[in-house]
């Protein structure tokens, strides 16, 4: 270059002129402007307040669907605090929001942002990345405030599961509440089981196929709402009884639906008495089969059922069990509790008489028994099959094919019968265990000077004892009388053994005695005080967990 040229201060510069055709041929990217960031904050922009001192001063900036691709400028907004800017064209998360040291709540979903970096890492809380291409989480490590992480519908490539970074998962288990994985191409729980602190976790639309990993989420103890709707598990036969039956004590919701407390005490009562239920069914049946020969013992009818049919015949009928106290036994205590306050309001908020209790638990009982008689109809004969010949035989494969086989075979009023002494026995048992209860703790509270309203274990566990055995005893008669007629079938010339309610007491009564109506006892208490004691004692507990988690 010449002398001259170097002596010219305008030989190699560009005029703005220049920079302007420069700049249009160059692709745009739309950024944070200033008056963007004023139209959109939640504040009016002061007269008195420069546009730098303005948005220094603003809380909230709502950015959505503004076609933006660059996040720059962002950082004037010192005192920011919740971010919207969903539905944008962002293909990064730049360092310009580091700057954002009052940054709570960020939302960024639906972008092209590939990778999480560049977080304010000070005070971040809430994090919402729904719908972009993030195929690894990294970069949250130093993001120890954050409670609720969103990364739903991520775009997988070739639905390659979402994973986290580990240091990201130990940082995450000291802190995060709510964790939403729908649709993130997730086979397993892994990595999921370290946040042992959430309480809240969406993972449908997945593909987790065994029970075994949905069982596994149970082991978070703080867990109060799953859903795992949409994931191939969910058709897994049994798969609502046996998460609810194993769920923490925390947990109120699953799948969008509350889990009623009464839903998760009658069903764990179910579970651990049923094999004394089968045996009562079977010792209530024998008068039937056997005339004039004496009814076998609980402990020995057990035995012929484990040496015939090997041990998990205990557990025959059980999920009909689960369906029945899914319905009936979740009813009539929920229904009991209701009418029982609906009184007491009448009442004037003073405790009920015994009589206004047993008239409550008599209406809620036989309520329940017309909701729940199809479960005990597919229960009985699935308990007592085994007892008849076996040409005689319906060989039910599970309750649902007792349910539809019964309703086609011998019609749909076939799965209400014996409802009249269903309901008797229904009417019997909640007054024995629900308002015998109640009258129960009354009683023990003024005995041990305690809070009726509120007593303590010991009246708990006396109050219980004592509504099994008023329960066994005032509704065993009932009982007797319903498992004989739903389980009865026609002899060789198709009449039945039993005509009416009437004519099978009396029969019971002529062929075996007044004693006939008790046989079983021993086997009808043992089930009815530990199923009695497991709900009345863990119906509290649920209920004030319920309460404390919802208030």
């Amino acid at each position: 270059m010449s002398d001259a040229g170097q002596n010219d201060p305008t030989a190699d510069a560009i005029t703005n002129e220049d920079e302007e055709k420069l700049n249009d041929t160059l692709p745009k990217l739309k950024t944070m402007s200033l008056s963007l960031m004023v139209a959109s904050s939640n504040q009016r922009h002061p007269k008195n307040l420069t546009t730098q001192q303005f948005l220094k001063k603003i809380t909230h900036l709502n950015c959505n669907d503004k076609k933006i691709q660059s996040m720059s400028g962002v950082e004037v907004c010192k005192n920011l605090k919740n971010l919207y800017l969903y539905n944008n064209s962002l293909t990064r998360i730049e360092e310009s929001l580091r700057a954002l040291n009052e940054l709570t709540h960020l939302y960024l979903e639906n972008n092209d942002i590939s990778k999480i970096e560049n977080l304010p890492t000070v005070s971040l809380q809430k994090l919402y990345l729904n719908e972009n291409n993030i195929q690894v989480v990294t970069s949250l490590e130093e993001c120890t405030k954050l409670t609720e992480l969103h990364l739903a519908s991520q775009r997988l490539l070739n639905r390659t599961p979402l994973r986290f970074d580990g240091s990201v998962l130990n940082t995450l288990s000291q802190t995060l509440l709510v964790l939403n994985m729908k649709d993130c191409g997730l086979t397993d729980v892994k990595e999921i089981l370290q946040l042992r602190m959430l309480r809240k976790l969406i993972l449908s639309k997945n593909d987790i196929c065994s029970m075994d990993h949905a069982l596994a989420l149970m082991q978070l103890d703080d867990l109060e709402d799953l859903d795992l709707r949409g994931n191939p598990v969910t058709k897994v036969p049994k798969y609502l009884e046996n998460i609810v039956a194993n769920s923490p004590r925390e947990m109120v919701k699953l799948d969008g639906s509350e889990i009623h407390e009464n839903h998760k005490s009658s069903i764990a009562a179910s579970c651990v008495i049923h094999p004394i239920d089968l045996a009562k069914v079977r010792m209530q049946i024998f008068g039937q089969l056997h005339p004039g020969e004496p009814i076998p013992n609980f402990p020995t009818i057990i035995s012929r059922i484990v040496a015939s049919e090997g041990i998990p015949s205990i557990y025959k009928g059980l999920d009909a069990a689960i369906g029945r106290q899914a319905v009936y036994g979740t009813a009539r205590i929920g229904l009991h509790r209701s009418f029982s306050t609906a009184l007491e309001e009448r009442n004037g908020g003073q405790p009920l008489s015994f009589f206004m209790k047993a008239i409550s638990g008599m209406a809620s009982g036989a309520t329940a028994v017309c909701i729940g008689t199809p479960f005990d109809i597919a229960l009985v004969r699935l308990q007592s099959d085994s007892m008849s010949p076996e040409k005689e035989r319906r060989n039910y494969k599970n309750v649902f094919d007792a349910l539809i086989r019964t309703s086609k075979e011998e019609g749909f009023g076939a799965l209400y019968k014996g409802l009249a002494p269903n309901i008797l026995r229904g009417m019997s048992m909640n007054v024995g265990m629900m308002a015998c209860y109640d009258q129960a703790k009354e009683g023990y509270s003024k005995v041990l000077s305690d809070d009726p309203k509120h007593p303590g274990l010991p009246v708990k566990i006396l109050s219980s004892a004592t509504a099994g055995f008023t329960a066994a005893a005032f509704s065993l008669p009932f009982d007797l009388i319903k498992s004989r007629l739903m389980a009865m079938q026609p002899d060789a010339s198709g009449k039945m053994p039993y005509s009416s309610v009437a004519n099978c007491a009396a029969t019971i009564l002529r062929v075996e005695g007044i004693r006939g109506f008790w046989a079983g006892f021993t086997a009808y208490y043992g089930r009815c005080a530990p199923h009695a004691m497991i709900i009345l004692l863990s119906i509290d507990t649920i209920t004030s967990n319920y309460r404390r988690v919802t208030d």
